[in-house]
């Protein structure tokens, strides 16, 4: 017997570790109250618009994104939990060099570009760790969710220091026309959460159905 299982889309403005986490953990998380999801990626205003005008989601955004941007947020409704947590960390050189006062961040790490607003932000690790090497800044910032993944980033020549500088959990957000479905998805999201993710993460779910479904078999 063929039944039509809903789809709803989440929009996001970064295509990441994290972000695909997340987005594994919510594709889990509604397969199991038998919807299924769909990612698209924006930039980061046009991404919270969407979410905020459609009957969609945003995938994952700081808990304060109300207060950070109410004019693209006041009908997005934030999940009980945390879907996913990301480390803020410092990498800077071993060897002792002059301090010069600069640091750099990833260009549209929004996170990081509102704790650090007086940073430089720069296209990419590689070319942060350039400046770095080059002494043009004392030290960048990146998010990442482990350490691990940061030294692999970077690279293991041993010429940097990696430092912890805090954990920063992000959540979900479902437009007010699926309230009914976010208490539902919050408990379904804490089992997902103790779920293991595969590796490699995979890519963004695009084509969960036609005009907002797809086709299921069930017995």
């Amino acid at each position: 017997m063929s039944t039509m299982v809903s789809a709803i889309t989440f929009y996001t403005d970064v295509d990441l570790p994290a972000s695909r986490l997340a987005a594994w953990r919510l594709q889990q998380a509604l397969s199991s109250l038998g919807y299924c999801l769909n990612v698209e990626q924006l930039s980061s205003r046009r991404s919270l618009q969407m979410a905020n005008d459609k009957p969609a989601g945003e995938l994952v955004r700081v808990a304060s994104i109300h207060t950070l941007q109410p004019e693209f947020t006041h009908n997005l409704l934030r999940l009980e939990v945390p879907t996913v947590e990301v480390g803020i960390y410092r990498i800077k050189p071993l060897a002792l060099i002059p301090l010069n006062g600069r640091f750099a961040i990833p260009q549209g790490a929004f996170i990081l570009a509102q704790r650090y607003p007086q940073a430089m932000q720069v296209d990419g690790i590689a070319r942060m760790m350039e400046l770095l090497r080059r002494q043009r800044v004392d030290y960048v910032y990146t998010l990442s969710l482990t350490q691990d993944e940061v030294q692999q980033q970077i690279g293991l020549d041993g010429q940097w220091v990696i430092e912890s500088v805090a954990r920063i959990p992000l959540y979900s957000y479902l437009n007010v026309r699926h309230r009914a479905l976010v208490g539902p998805l919050s408990e379904a999201l804490r089992i997902a959460q103790h779920q293991v993710a595969p590796s490699p993460l995979p890519a963004f779910p695009q084509q969960c159905g036609a005009l907002g479904s797809v086709p299921a078999d069930q017995s």
